[in-house]
Parts: structure tokens; C-alpha cells; sequence
């Protein structure tokens, strides 16, 4: 079965609500650590400009078991990229940061077994 990035959840405009949706952050909500001092100082300053932009979020279920994880999802031939509108894909070529990072965050649905081997989820 082929995923379709961005098909579980879609975008909300700014300062709306929706159930099952997502927002792009604002980098500048984000304090960084500054200074070459910082580990005398500590202090912080607020965020530049993101590096990249949020392009999609997903939500996907997956039976867990050992065999069944899902490492490395974005070389998945399943997996389908939405097109990149007003990206100089020249540019994203020359540049020695990779054009597109997936954040994969595998969460169980039950609590660990305390001891043997983990149940499987529902």
C-alpha cells in the first residue's frame, strides 16, 4: 500500500483549530543557547530564521513487534513525496544540507512489560 506524505493530516491555516491537523512553527518561539560563554552564562537568546520549512506531518499506526518496526521510513518505496512548490531545486542540489529530513517518532500504545519479552500492540 502506497502512503501518500501529508494524506493522515493536513495543514490548518494560522491561529485555527482543526482536529487531526498541524501548524508550521515559528522558529522564533524557540530560545537558543548563545554566546561562547554559554556554559558560564547560561544564557539564551531567541531563535533565527528555520533552516527548513514543515512540509507535511503524518500520523501512522503500526502493529508493533520486534520484526516490525519501521527504521529508515524515507527510503520506503511506499512512500510517495508531495511535490516542493517554489523550491530552487538547483539550488537544493548544490547545498551540503540534505534537501528533505523525516522526523520518525515511534511511540507504543501500551506501557512496557516490566519482565520478558513485550506484548504485542492491539
Amino acid at each position: 500500500e502506497k502512503i501518500a506524505v501529508g494524506s493522515s493530516m493536513k495543514m490548518a491555516p494560522e491561529a485555527e483549530w482543526i482536529s487531526c491537523s498541524w501548524i508550521d512553527g515559528d522558529a522564533s518561539d524557540f530560545s537558543v543557547r548563545s554566546g561562547p560563554n554559554y556554559a558560564r552564562y547560561k544564557t539564551k537568546t531567541t531563535s533565527g530564521s528555520a533552516l527548513y520549512k514543515t512540509i507535511a506531518c503524518d500520523v501512522l499506526r503500526n502493529v508493533y513487534n520486534d520484526s516490525n518496526k519501521i527504521h529508515h521510513i524515507g527510503d520506503h518505496e511506499e512512500i510517495i513525496m508531495p511535490e516542493l512548490h517554489g523550491v530552487d531545486m538547483d539550488l537544493l542540489k548544490k547545498s551540503p544540507l540534505p534537501g528533505v529530513i523525516i522526523c520518525n517518532c515511534q511511540i507504543p500504545l501500551k506501557p512496557p512489560k516490566m519482565m520478558g519479552k513485550p506484548e504485542a500492540d492491539p
